[in-house]
């Protein structure tokens, strides 16, 4: 992070976490606990929109459904606006399109659904921002691709 001011934050994200800021506050009152700016979120989700755009218009991607961004796109735009760093684990961006038993979340059961969000654009979303080096992809769906950086003691 920028300093040492971001160790032990909690940041916040998402309209999900703006409902529940104060009691996040309360419950976590010996932390510091940030809220991401709802200007930023916006413009966050604007950007990932205008890249899926240019991306469909030139013939290079085509995602089914609404297409989404997905909160975790808030989290990385606010962690790479605050953090000197920034890597990423928990999207992958080598998922097969179609591809079965893919997990929306790490912590729980659910799988995703492309109609919400393109797990396909999410990963060349990534992989482009990868790319012009404002993070760095840690989770491969074959761990033997993962990074040197990323693994523990790499």
């Amino acid at each position: 992070a920028v300093g040492t001011w971001a160790e032990g934050v909690l940041m916040c994200f998402g309209n999900g976490a703006r409902r529940s800021f104060e009691d996040v506050c309360k419950k976590h009152a010996s932390a510091k606990v940030v809220f991401m700016h709802p200007e930023l979120s916006l413009r966050s989700r604007e950007v990932y929109r205008r890249v899926y755009q240019r991306l469909a218009a030139a013939g290079l991607v085509h995602a089914d459904g609404r297409n989404a961004a997905p909160s975790g796109i808030e989290g990385l735009t606010f962690a790479a606006a605050v953090c000197d760093r920034v890597h990423v684990y928990g999207f992958h961006t080598d998922v097969p399109r179609g591809a079965k038993g893919v997990r929306y979340h790490y912590h729980d059961g659910v799988h995703g659904a492309e109609d919400a969000h393109s797990f396909g654009y999410q990963g060349i979303f990534l992989r482009v921002l990868e790319d012009l080096g404002y993070l760095r992809v840690c989770s491969r769906m074959n761990p033997e691709d993962t990074p040197a950086e990323c693994k523990l003691g790499g």
